[in-house]
């Protein structure tokens, strides 16, 4: 785009021309292979006229640079070529990088400094309404009043703030006229000097008068969590992400915020969970929830729902109870309606034996994740009979659940399924070890990406699904091009070489192929194995039992390889002979990684 079409009187023109392009430059610098063509491209780029298309660059490096970005290394931007950048990320910034920041990018929206910032580098940043700053655990107290009191600032987020600094700042603003314009804030990772007291977070009205988004997602030194002054809960708050403080009741501080539609609670007493949800179940408002560690409060949410006999306007509810407190769903609440629900996400949940479906309503579920889930062995495979409507569903995630039952086209008719293009099933043995499940799998036709274990017990029934889908003639091949084999959390007999080479050879338009269980791979599976031509990608993870350089011969068949991946050790005086077949034979091939005999990771271009 040309400078004149960026900065037309025309709205069409001016938005079909501004800079869309924002790159995050990896942190691994030269050393990474997958990264470095980019990053040469831009190189060559950034002070062209094209440098007009960048929008926002992140991962930045500037220590040692006090000029700023027009004069450090090769990958930082040109100011002065990108005019129209929105979004940087620095490890540092310096009073004349803040000056030319000012002078040279007058649109920056979004700054964000992972390192030192220099205190006199705040009154340049005139413009700035998104502000992040990871590394403040020598923030003065004159210096964080600066930043609190920036006039254009609306979103800030800070990181490793020393909690004696925050709660004196706090103070010192509240005895000035002059109040912060801060609508969204988001703290995590607070310092505090061993002995000293652990108090709240203070956020006061008075000095936060507009504050509508709360996250407080932070934990002292010593790892204890830190909760909210009960002064920030107010009828104006949209969003809050955190715990309430000691001596207030959840439901009290939810009552208050009137106005909350995305909640994220990371923990709650049993006493108090109850009531809690029978609160924002009052309030039909709410889109988001996140319950950690919140004892039956998302239970009694989702009842309240259903007895009521409204739908639930959640688009996000994760539920999770990692810390140890039981979490149950009843059979009520697992009958709530979620019409408008995008994305859920069970983790450590103990369903009711009498529950017969998960949710109902799902139209518009693009995303189910269950992890951990505690279920009885009879539970009926009807229970997945909710996903049938399911038809912009694209992820199904199903891990370490092993009473789960087994996912039928009776069940679960995959003509509702338009979308579904990701499967990931691990360490669920009652799924997998049903060749009912493989059908299902193998005759979704967008499948795309499939993550499952492959013990003896799968593979056969895998292999006998496939056996039977082509009988009936329902699948020729497999459709799928990432397969993940993934290896069982628990000890089990690895997948024959005879039921792996069924497999395999029925996916001809694999891209990319992961073996984390290698053990079935042997001198007959190689011999078997049809050659993949249009895989790109292959990691052959510990436990192959066929020679290295057979191993190596065969893919060298596969002459779309880009990446390889190998577990075994290779000396590096003889990778030679490891590498001349892949590289001759695959002229694509970019990267082999490979351990070294020195026990030293090795990345060879």
């Amino acid at each position: 785009p040309t400078r004149e079409q960026q900065e037309s009187d025309d709205p069409a023109v001016a938005a079909a021309a501004d800079a869309d392009l924002v790159l995050q430059l990896c942190t691994w610098q030269e050393e990474c292979s997958t990264c470095l063509p980019t990053k040469q491209l831009w190189m060559l780029r950034r002070q062209t006229p094209g440098a007009r298309r960048l929008r926002g660059m992140l991962g930045v490096e500037l220590a040692g640079h006090p000029a700023g970005p027009a004069k450090t290394s090769p990958f930082t931007p040109s100011l002065t070529h990108s005019p129209r950048m929105r979004v940087l990320g620095v490890d540092s910034l310096s009073t004349e990088t803040a000056s030319r920041i000012a002078a040279h990018a007058p649109l920056l929206d979004h700054l964000l400094v992972d390192g030192d910032i220099d205190g006199a580098a705040i009154p340049h940043l005139r413009r700035i309404r998104s502000l992040a700053l990871t590394q403040l655990g020598t923030v003065t107290v004159a210096k964080l009043t600066a930043i609190l009191l920036q006039p254009s600032l609306r979103r800030l987020a800070l990181q490793q703030v020393p909690l004696s600094t925050w709660t004196d700042t706090v103070q010192q603003l509240a005895t000035i006229p002059q109040a912060t314009q801060i609508t969204s804030l988001q703290a995590w990772d607070f310092t505090c000097q061993s002995g000293a007291p652990v108090v709240a977070v203070a956020l006061p009205r008075a000095v936060f008068p507009v504050l509508r988004d709360v996250s407080v997602e932070c934990t002292v030194d010593e790892g204890e969590a830190l909760s909210t002054s009960d002064e920030a809960f107010s009828p104006q708050l949209v969003s809050f992400s955190g715990d309430v403080e000691d001596g207030t009741h959840p439901h009290e501080a939810l009552g208050r915020m009137t106005s909350l539609k995305h909640l994220r609670l990371k923990s709650c007493a049993e006493e108090d969970g109850h009531g809690a949800g029978h609160i924002l179940a009052a309030d039909s408002r709410l889109e988001t929830l996140v319950a950690e560690d919140c004892y039956d409060m998302p239970d009694a949410f989702l009842s309240a729902c259903h007895d009521a006999g409204t739908p639930a306007e959640l688009r996000l509810l994760y539920v999770s109870a990692y810390g140890g407190e039981e979490c149950s769903l009843s059979e009520t609440a697992l009958m709530a309606s979620m019409p408008h629900a995008g994305r859920i996400s069970l983790c450590s949940v103990v369903m009711s034996h009498r529950a017969e479906t998960i949710f109902a309503d799902l139209f518009s579920l693009r995303k189910l994740e269950m992890a951990h889930v505690i279920c009885y062995s009879g539970m009926p495979e009807s229970m997945w009979s909710s996903l049938a409507g399911a038809s912009c569903l694209e992820e199904l995630l199903l891990d370490d659940s092993p009473f789960l039952p087994p996912l039928t086209d009776a069940a679960v008719p995959l003509a509702g399924l338009a979308s579904l293009r990701t499967v990931r099933i691990h360490d669920c043995d009652r799924m997998l070890a049903s060749d009912a499940t493989w059908r299902w799998l193998w005759r979704i036709p967008t499948l795309q990406r499939l993550e499952a274990d492959l013990d003896a017990a799968a593979a056969e029934a895998a292999a006998a699904a496939l056996t039977a889908c082509r009988i009936q003639r329902t699948v020729d091949h497999l459709h799928v091009l990432d397969l993940v084999l993934l290896k069982p959390g628990h000890a089990v007999d690895p997948p024959s070489a005879e039921h792996c080479t069924t497999l395999l050879g029925a996916a001809p338009v694999l891209r990319r192929l992961e073996m984390r269980d290698a053990r079935s791979m042997n001198g007959a599976c190689m011999a078997a194995l049809p050659p993949l031509e249009l895989l790109q990608s292959l990691v052959v993870d510990h436990g192959a039992t066929v020679d290295l350089h057979l191993l190596v011969r065969h893919f060298a068949r596969c002459a779309s390889l880009r990446y390889v991946k190998l577990a075994e050790n290779v000396d590096t005086s003889s990778a030679l002979s490891v590498l001349q077949p892949l590289t001759l034979a695959s002229p694509l091939l970019r990267t082999v990684v490979f351990e070294s005999t020195e026990g030293e990771g090795r990345s060879v271009q």
